[in-house]
């Protein structure tokens, strides 16, 4: 038998071993990140529920309840130190700067502004808005675009954008909730 097809039939019975090991052990990661958000925002729509029916006593809040699903919007830190991972409501609005007390992100960062710029749903939507932050928000799609928003402009997030603000490398994922899990 030749020599060259000996090799090339070990090492494919090579790769076939280690993808069998490494794509499950992937879908796995994906599946739990997945189930990680949707518990998430589970959470805070029975939040918004619950608050609501406090504020409305009198109200039918299965009249109120939103449509069949919702936009949601999941964000992790990238980058060294300790990952941080955060699910929101983008009608909510979601503040990041360096000022604690007003930011659901927090930066501690001096390149930061202590309201740097906020996320927003707009007419289906979601928008990040520079506010007139000192050094600008890139926003990074992909390898190979980047976007500088900066003096109070916005612009339209998709699924996979990277914010930086300062040192802060922010990863935006736009998922839908299924509300009838509620």
């Amino acid at each position: 038998m030749n020599t060259g097809l000996i090799i090339l039939t070990v090492l494919l019975s090579v790769i076939i071993c280690v993808a069998s090991v490494v794509i499950p052990l992937m879908l796995r990661k994906k599946r739990k990140e997945n189930n990680m958000c949707n518990t998430a925002a589970n959470s805070l729509i029975r939040e918004q529920f619950l608050k609501y029916s406090l504020q409305n006593p009198n109200s039918n809040i299965k009249q109120h309840r939103p449509d069949h699903k919702k936009l949601m919007l999941y964000i992790k830190t990238k980058g060294s130190g300790k990952k941080q991972r955060y699910v929101f409501d983008p009608e909510e609005g979601v503040y990041i700067g360096r000022c604690s007390e007003k930011s659901n992100i927090y930066i501690n960062d001096a390149m930061v502004s202590q309201e740097h710029c906020g996320i927003f749903l707009n007419n289906d939507n979601v928008y990040i808005n520079d506010f007139n932050s000192s050094n600008g928000t890139i926003v990074r799609r992909g390898p190979f675009r980047k976007y500088n928003i900066s003096g109070g402009r916005r612009l339209v997030l998709k699924s996979g954008d990277e914010i930086e603000a300062g040192s802060a490398r922010l990863k935006v994922i736009l998922f839908y909730f299924d509300m009838t899990l509620l």
